[in-house]
């Protein structure tokens, strides 16, 4: 039986167990916050001019006839997701910073949270999904030696379906987020990923790693290795029966371009994307609520994690850098783009001086490795 020493003893180490946490809590609400205050603009510069690079990748594919094939029409899909995740992340950030700031709860505020959180995963999933259709697409259509009409997207019907799919996919497999997040009442200063039970956070976020991030990049880097292969076997044929064919030559550097430019963008997305799902899985794997969590590994280990948030934005800057590297089509675009008021029509006159205006017309061709290409011709109309 205690004695009313012990017994005072005791409250009074609960009563200072109690104001040790309290401070602790503080004391993370407080670092949050003034860690968002410092980096929260500085993402959203980078944000922003991650949209304007995806945005104008979008309208220069959109403009230039040339790039009017399913692989670059899957580069618009995949950029898109990219601006979808790049608003979304602020969006997240800045709500973290609203809530550390200003602690409370509200049905709209736990609404914002989940929508936030699962339009999140929903882009990444569809950049994932994009990038392997493209490397099956690729592949199928450089190793047939097919005309584009019997390649695997050879209707605009067929590619409408594939983008679509890739958002049902995201959708499908963002929507547990509706349930996992929240704000807890305890740490009412955060958007938390909360757990659910054993039973659903870890077979969620293993599923989640596996169908995401290994299959998508196993089956990326089986594709475009075969492709490579390929067209080095094509090349040494071709040497030992054509010495001298510019156009093959010219065509092949066009294909090994691409492939080099889908592997740098799917290599630099997958990389980046690899600290999200380790550090879900860990959270899940644990136990815990992602706001536990955090608090647990202290102040330094949640910049690591910020970091290797701002790496993955970074990633989506690159991308578009990476299209402009190595495609030249896109690059030539640029000035064009940027000049379209210093353009001047062509003006042509007859023997008999009547004045001719030159108008673009579309005239739709077929050229090697199976690609349609719009050109543009003149057409004189008076």
């Amino acid at each position: 039986m205690p004695t009313p020493s012990n017994g005072l003893s005791a409250k009074l180490l609960q009563v200072y167990m109690a104001n040790t946490t309290t401070s602790m809590l503080n004391n993370s609400q407080q670092k949050l916050a003034s860690t968002l205050g410092i980096s929260l603009p500085f993402i959203v510069f980078l944000a922003l001019i991650g949209l304007v690079a995806n945005l104008l990748i979008c309208y220069i594919i959109f403009k230039k006839n040339e790039l009017h094939t399913p692989t670059f029409y899957l580069m618009i899909n995949m950029s898109v997701s990219h601006c979808l995740a790049l608003i979304v992340s602020c969006c997240i950030l800045g709500l973290d910073y609203y809530l550390s700031s200003n602690p409370g709860i509200s049905p709209l505020l736990i609404a914002f949270c989940k929508a936030f959180y699962c339009i999140n995963c929903t882009s990444y999933i569809v950049s994932t999904s994009t990038l392997t259709v493209i490397s099956i697409e690729r592949y199928l259509t450089i190793l047939s030696g097919s005309p584009l009409r019997n390649t695997l997207l050879n209707t605009s019907l067929k590619l409408k379906i594939t983008i679509a799919f890739t958002w049902i996919i995201g959708i499908l497999m963002g929507w547990p987020n509706l349930i996992m997040v929240n704000i807890l009442p305890r740490h009412p200063w955060v958007c938390n990923i909360g757990f659910v039970g054993a039973h659903f956070n870890l077979p969620y976020f293993i599923s989640l790693l596996i169908l995401a991030f290994i299959i998508p990049s196993l089956i990326i880097g089986i594709l475009y290795f075969k492709i490579v292969l390929f067209l080095r076997g094509k090349l040494i044929n071709h040497q030992a029966f054509h010495h001298n064919n510019a156009s093959f030559l010219r065509s092949r550097k066009r294909h090994l371009n691409t492939i080099k430019m889908l592997t740098l963008v799917t290599c630099g997305f997958m990389i980046t994307c690899l600290p999200i799902f380790i550090t879900s899985l860990v959270i899940a794997w644990n136990a815990k609520n992602s706001v536990d969590f955090y608090i647990s590994i202290g102040h330094t280990n949640t910049m690591v994690l910020l970091l290797g948030f701002l790496i993955l934005i970074f990633s989506f800057i690159i991308n578009p850098l990476i299209y402009l590297y190595y495609n030249q089509t896109i690059r030539s675009s640029l000035p064009a783009l940027f000049c379209q008021r210093c353009r001047k029509p062509v003006i042509t006159v007859s023997l008999d001086n009547t004045l001719y205006y030159s108008k673009p017309t579309k005239v739709i061709t077929v050229t090697s490795f199976n690609n349609f290409v719009v050109k543009n011709t003149s057409h004189a109309t008076s």
